[in-house]
């Protein structure tokens, strides 16, 4: 099951809003779980994709108000894609 679809590493939906980008355009933004640090990946300890592949330490990631940790600093690419992806400190076997 891909991550980064609009659904927390749990399956549940994200809720997301269309707000002004201050450009004329539009942007995405999640507001029932907002983000309350941008960071980047330490070396220890590792964090894991949900395919199990570890983040290499340096990449930027963020966390959630509950607690979510996912990649990037932002979850859009300039195409308005949702791109990053919930990761974890336990690492999934599939």
């Amino acid at each position: 099951m891909p991550y980064g679809n609009g659904k927390d590493f749990n399956g549940r939906a994200r809720t997301v809003t269309q707000i002004s980008n201050g450009t004329g355009g539009r942007a995405n933004q999640t507001n029932d779980n907002p983000v309350i640090r941008k960071f980047f990946a330490p070396s220890n300890p590792p964090y894991y994709k949900a395919d199990g592949t570890r983040v290499r330490p340096g990449s930027p990631l963020h966390l959630h108000q509950d607690g979510t940790v996912m990649t990037e600093h932002s979850h859009t690419d300039a195409q308005g894609n949702d791109i990053s992806e919930v990761v974890t400190r336990n690492r999934r076997i599939l």
